[in-house]
């Protein structure tokens, strides 16, 4: 059981994560943009968001700390590990998965579904077995 203390946490997650992964997308790149100026000093303007593998990235890195976020969210509300595991890789998908749209490249939401079948699969609920 995680301590309710860990919900601030997630919630700083998600944010970031969904302010990372809306860098997908031209119109929504402006807050990725300044974070990368922040990064890469000096304070000039530049990086931009504007190249497709970099949006690409952007929407891999926010659907991962949206889902870690979720994760962790879940945990904290005293979910099961299966239950969080399961809603942490869904929000990844459709995080990831709209921001390869977004970005151009929509093949990569086919190859996604690997891994959301794969996080969908090991924590779906099991009956227990009969009693003999």
């Amino acid at each position: 059981m995680m301590p309710a203390r860990f919900a601030p946490l997630a919630y700083v997650l998600i944010v970031f994560g969904g302010v990372t992964a809306a860098g997908s997308t031209p119109v929504l790149a402006g807050p990725l943009n300044v974070m990368a100026d922040l990064i890469f000093l000096p304070l000039d303007g530049y990086p931009l968001a504007e190249d497709p593998v970099f949006r690409l990235l952007a929407s891999i890195a926010g659907g991962l700390m949206v889902g870690w976020g979720v994760m962790i969210w879940r945990l904290s509300r005293d979910a099961s590990l299966a239950s969080a595991i399961r809603w942490g890789g869904i929000a990844w998908y459709v995080v990831d998965s709209t921001g390869s749209v977004l970005s151009g490249v929509p093949i990569n939401a086919l190859y996604n579904l690997g891994f959301l079948a794969l996080f969908i699969g090991v924590t779906w609920p099991r009956r227990a077995p009969a009693a003999s």
